[in-house]
């Protein structure tokens, strides 16, 4: 017997029961899924200077949601979130109308990036798409139960040692931060910005320049999404770092369950990195797209 699968396609602000029906959804899926806590952060109305474009909500026979595609504008580019359930063996048909649901809106809309929370996605999307322009993120998370770090005391300047100081930044490091990130990309340049406006923004100051940054991109009871962990060339291996990621650690117990670090699969640094800091792998395959450098 054949399935059958209703697609709706949503576009502009959702009403009250369509935002309650995703949000019971998403709630249940953004601890172990990146494109859930993007997509949830949208509908919530938490991304800042963002708005849910679009949004595609495939069911099956018995009206339950399968699989939901947004599309959000953000001012630092643009998303598509795929977020699926468990599609069990019989999935082909489900795959098929996931990706050209994301063909259509990459034809129809610029976007800039793809994040998926199933690796047969990724595999069948690189066939579909100009993928020399992308790279592969895989999120790996740190459940803050699981962590302390009792070493480090909070106030404005968090830790002041070997000639580095970590504080908590506002928005009139603006020109500092540009700077500093133009060294990796421009796009990271918007992220950083943006971040600096709406997250929770740390710098690193040797002799009172910047020489160092990481933020939050969102900011959930379930979840923070950490961005852009930058160093200058000049002051790396040095611990850095560290310095800043169990800074954000500090602030993050007690507010939210989990961080979650998005990190290029072929950035083998980075990946050791978090890893050595206690991140994990999220149990469930999954991948995101995203344009690849220089932007």
């Amino acid at each position: 017997m054949q399935d059958v699968y209703t697609l709706c396609e949503l576009a502009g602000p959702l009403t009250i029961d369509e935002r309650v029906e995703l949000e019971n959804m998403l709630s249940r899926e953004c601890v172990s899924s990146l494109p859930a806590l993007f997509t949830l952060a949208a509908i919530r109305g938490e991304l800042r200077e963002s708005r849910l474009e679009c949004t595609c909500i495939l069911r099956n026979k018995h009206d339950q949601i399968l699989t939901v595609i947004a599309l959000i504008y953000a001012p630092y580019g643009n998303f598509i979130e795929i977020n699926t359930r468990s599609l069990g063996k019989r999935c082909l048909d489900i795959l098929n109308i996931i990706v050209k649901i994301v063909r259509n809106l990459t034809l129809n809309y610029e976007v800039n990036t793809i994040f998926v929370d199933n690796a047969r996605i990724v595999d069948m999307l690189v066939q579909e798409l100009p993928l020399d322009r992308y790279c592969v993120l895989i999120p790996l998370v740190l459940d803050l139960e699981d962590h302390s770090n009792e070493e480090i005391d909070l106030g404005k300047e968090i830790i002041n040692h070997d000639s580095y100081r970590i504080d908590i930044l506002d928005e009139s490091y603006h020109q500092q931060v540009q700077f500093l990130m133009s060294m990796w990309s421009q796009f990271h340049v918007k992220v950083s910005l943006y971040t600096l406006k709406h997250g929770i923004p740390l710098g690193a100051f040797h002799r009172e320049k910047l020489v160092g940054y990481l933020s939050t991109y969102v900011t959930l009871p379930e979840c923070w999404l950490l961005a852009s962990l930058f160093v200058h060339p000049d002051h790396r291996r040095r611990g850095i770092g560290s310095k800043l990621l169990h800074s954000m650690i500090k602030l993050a117990n007690g507010k939210t369950k989990r961080l979650v670090a998005a990190v290029d699969l072929l950035n083998i640094d980075a990946r050791r990195f978090y890893l050595r800091h206690r991140f994990k792998p999220i149990y469930r395959a999954q991948h995101s797209l995203t344009l690849r450098p220089p932007f």
